[in-house]
This record gives structure tokens, sequence and C-alpha cells, in this order.
């Protein structure tokens, strides 16, 4: 279901056009006045919505085409190019990819989005003023389009960018709480913002992908020009950034989690010292036990000596274990856990 369609565009006279409807009728007829339209879908859910939005506008490239890639896909039939491009959102510490899907044809942008992505296309906020820097001219309509086009992944870039930087607070904040909270909440948060950073790393990856392949595609619905083209350079080297960072962040995340492991094991190497410690100590009275519950042994009078004698080798056997295991067996177990 079609939530909201924003128009933009400006026509041959060089006026400008934007409003915002629900009939797709009325948004077609934006295309018909103007030289160059952007149309934005916002649908309720983009993977049923999407088809009737194509079938609409007489689009011959079915969604389903550019769902069949994995995070992001590229497809060029000549008269028509499409784009899916995964934008990020980070919610209750985990990031989920929503894809955006954008078609080019001449004369004519279409972004179809779900309401989850109601705020990431600012641009549509301020089409009018981008529109009146485009070029003028009718045989400019490539160049028109393409500067657009490479406007709106950076756009998206610059979200999920933002959402990288979310993501490297949460990590800072973590790290300032590492010694005040229980290792086992450390251990599980480090988990999922490890796995958030990798979810972005494939992200980021895929969208370089498909910006790699507007750049060196030849599409016949992009620009050739050489100056056109040098955005999507800076879109690339933009990606190349953040997947850097984000693979910085991984490897710092990977020594904290080293730490928390030497943390735990320190502490099962102590457990395990005290447990020796009472079971050794425990092994001689229990021999002593042993050898007084001999039936020759059971006399009245024994008592008291048995009981003293029991009592006093415990505490002996004890000392001596514990000194031995301090001094001596500790010391190796250290040097292996370091």
């Amino acid at each position: 279901m079609i939530r909201a369609i924003h128009c933009a565009g400006v026509t041959s006279n060089g006026f400008k056009i934007r409003f915002s409807t629900q009939s797709l009728d009325e948004a077609l007829s934006c295309t018909e006045k103007c030289k160059l339209t952007w149309l934005d879908f916002v649908i309720s859910d983009i993977s049923l919505g999407a088809e009737e939005v194509v079938k609409g506008l007489k689009i011959n490239l079915e969604p389903s085409a550019l769902f069949s890639g994995y995070l992001a896909n590229y497809e060029d039939k000549g008269d028509v190019l499409g784009l899916m491009i995964p934008v990020v959102r980070f919610e209750e510490r985990k990031i989920t990819a929503t894809p955006l899907l954008i078609y080019v044809k001449q004369n004519l942008l279409v972004t179809i989005r779900d309401e989850h992505a109601e705020y990431l296309l600012k641009l549509s906020q301020y089409a009018e003023s981008f529109l009146k820097k485009l070029p003028t001219m009718d045989e400019e309509w490539a160049e028109r389009q393409t500067l657009l086009l490479s406007r709106m992944i950076d756009e998206v870039n610059e979200h999920n960018f933002k959402v990288l930087g979310s993501i490297v607070e949460r990590s800072e904040t973590m790290e300032m709480t590492l010694r005040a909270s229980p290792v086992r909440e450390i251990s599980t948060e480090m988990f999922e913002i490890r796995r958030s950073i990798v979810t972005f790393l494939n992200i980021s990856w895929a969208n370089h992908d498909v910006v790699h392949s507007l750049r060196y595609g030849d599409a016949e619905m992009v620009s050739d020009r050489e100056e056109i083209l040098a955005k999507f350079n800076l879109i690339l080297s933009d990606l190349e950034r953040q997947i850097s960072l984000a693979g910085n962040m991984l490897e710092v995340l990977s020594g904290s989690v080293s730490v928390i492991q030497a943390d735990i094991t320190n502490k099962m190497t102590t457990l395990l010292l005290w447990l020796t410690i009472i079971g050794t100590a425990i092994l001689v009275p229990n021999t002593l036990a042993t050898v007084y519950g001999i039936p020759f042994l059971e006399h009245e009078s024994y008592w008291r000596w048995i009981v003293t004698s029991l009592l006093l080798v415990t505490v002996i056997s004890t000392i001596v274990v514990y000194l031995y295991v301090k001094r001596w067996w500790r010391k190796p177990i250290s040097k292996i856990s370091q």
C-alpha cells in the first residue's frame, strides 16, 4: 500500500515543482510537465508494494530481479537502470538493513522505500534548491539525473556513517563500564556490538559494489562525462573510509574480548587452586580417619586423642598445601594464562 508520494521536478521553463500526494495518477502528471522528475514512494511493505509501483510506472524491470541480490544489487536494462542499496538502522543494539530501490529512466528517478526509512532521504526536503543547481540544457538530461542519483546515494551513505558513529559511541560506553559491570553482561554486549560491526561491513561492501558498477558499468542512463562520474569516485572513497574505520573497530573489540577471556581464565585458575587446596587438605585426615576406623582402635579412651589428632592434621595439611600451591604451582599457571 502506498503511504505517500513525494514529487519534485523542474519544468522546461525552469520552474520548480514540489508536492506530496497518495495518487499515482497525480504523480504521473508531474512527469509530463517536467524535464527531470523525482518520485519518492513511501510504502508500508516494500517487498509487496514495490511491484504495484513498478507496474503503475510501466517500468520493465521487476523488483524481484533486484531483491535477488544479497543486500544490494545493480541491474542495467538499457532504457532503465535499477539499483537496490541497503539503508542501515541501529535499534536495540542491533543493526538491520532496509532496502532502498532506485529506478532511473530518461528524465525520471524513482525511489521506493518503506515507512521506517521516512527520515532517511533528507534530500527530498530541499529538492527544489538542489534541482536549481543541475544543468538546464535539454541534451544534458544524463548529467542531470546522474548528479541527482549520486546525491541520493551520498545521502544514504552519510546516514549509514552516522549509524557507525552510534556504534562507536556504544562501544566507548561499554569500555568505560568494563570493570564495573558483570562479566556476563559485558560479554553479551560485546558480542552484539561485534555482530553489528560485521553486519555494517557487509552492508558497506555491498554499497561499494553497487557504486563501483555505476562508475564503471557504462549504463546508458548514466552520464559518460568524467567530471560527473568523479562524484562516484568520492562516494567510493567515503565507503572505503567507513570500511577501514569499521575494520579498526573490529580489531579493538577483539582486543577487549581477549581481556575478558584472560580475566575469566584467571578466575577459573583461582577457583582451581582453592579446590586443589581443599581436596588435598582433606586427603590426609581422611586417611587417618580410615585408620582410626579399624575395630581394634575403637575404644572410648582413644576418642579425645583421635579427634585432636584429626583436627591438628587437617590444619597442618591445609597450611602445607596452601603454601605449596601459592609458591610453586601457581607461578607456572600464571605464566601460561598470560
